[in-house]
């Protein structure tokens, strides 16, 4: 257990993939706290000294929502609209018109920006952000197009991609997701394992899809994406898994057996979270579940064995909130202890 009991479920986040490991939550007072390597200035205190402990952002108690890029940058989101960044910036993916590093929070123009779960995310150089009208906007690099903006220039500041209706956003390493309020998904950048969800796949990493492509279906809730692997939900629970298979990340029971298209995975699902090559699900009976690679003990089993099927984390029924690291994982019960 982490020191607190206040922690919110929906606004754990943490970098899963660079090597400046950092981790941010946001606690039910509204305040913002980060710990972990600070060599981008990630963890917002004004500096690159690394901290083992949490320590607050500010003293703001204003915070709805928090990210971490696979990068070491970084952002939030006030319950006044005001979007934040800070950290590492070397393309652009601040939103500062610059590509000047910050260790403290910078504010980004506009008082629109959307809060809740899956308004703001990201991957290796860029970030992608909702606003409260429906339109969604990206910032930084965008070299395979997972900006979405039909091109592969790198934007300093925000660039609305097209559409007036979307409802959330997450992202993988280099592939970015949007579902609309009409319940589709739809995927765009590299496709290099069949990630976007098109029943092929491009063999080139730099040769990704630069405009959103619709995957099937209209009743999705929520996604998580890995490395090159994606997860996501529907309304009705069910759980889908596309994309790269590393170590059985997919849970299908597979190993190396990539998907291009959304596969089922056994079960009744509500919350999903993915890691470089792990996978971490909710049940709708509050039990916790991983699978994929091993090798560090994240899959939470006493052990370095790797699961192409979901196993079952402990035996409480009161997970509430989760969310991956590359190897590494932080889960709340209901009692927000984490």
């Amino acid at each position: 257990q982490i020191p607190g009991e206040t922690w919110t479920a929906n606004t754990l986040n943490q970098d899963w993939f660079h090597d400046a490991r950092s981790t941010s939550m946001i606690k039910t007072d509204g305040t913002l706290w980060s710990w972990g390597v600070a060599s981008d200035g990630q963890l917002g205190q004004g500096d690159t000294t690394q901290r083992s402990s949490p320590v607050q952002v500010g003293s703001e108690t204003t915070w709805a929502s928090t990210f971490v890029g696979d990068d070491g940058s970084c952002g939030g989101i006030k319950t006044d609209g005001t979007l934040w960044t800070w950290g590492q910036n070397n393309a652009g993916q601040l939103a500062q018109n610059n590509q000047t590093q910050y260790s403290s929070p910078k504010q980004v123009p506009g008082t629109t920006w959307a809060t809740g779960d899956y308004k703001i995310s990201g991957g290796e150089q860029y970030l992608v952000v909702a606003k409260s009208n429906g339109t969604l906007w990206g910032m930084g690099s965008n070299n395979p197009g997972n900006l979405g903006l039909n091109n592969r220039t790198r934007y300093s500041s925000p660039v609305q991609i097209p559409g007036t209706t979307w409802a959330k956003t997450f992202c993988g390493h280099v592939t970015t997701y949007g579902i609309k309020t009409d319940g589709t998904l739809w995927a765009w950048g590299v496709n290099s394992y069949g990630q976007l969800g098109q029943n092929a796949q491009s063999p080139t990493p730099a040769g990704g899809i630069s405009s959103p492509v619709q995957i099937p279906g209209t009743t999705w809730s929520q996604g998580a994406g890995g490395y090159n692997s994606v997860l996501a939900v529907k309304t009705d629970n069910t759980l889908w898994a596309w994309g790269e298979n590393e170590e059985g990340c997919l849970g299908l029971n597979q190993h190396d057996a990539h998907r291009s298209s959304p596969t089922q995975i056994p079960g009744s699902w509500s919350k999903v979270s993915a890691g470089r090559d792990q996978t971490y699900g909710i049940k709708t009976d509050g039990t916790l579940w991983a699978w994929g690679k091993d090798a560090d003990g994240e899959l939470g089993q006493n052990s370095n064995t790797s699961y192409s099927s979901p196993v079952q984390v402990g035996s409480d029924t009161i997970w509430t909130g989760i969310q991956a690291g590359a190897n590494r994982v932080f889960a709340l019960l209901n009692d927000q202890t984490p």
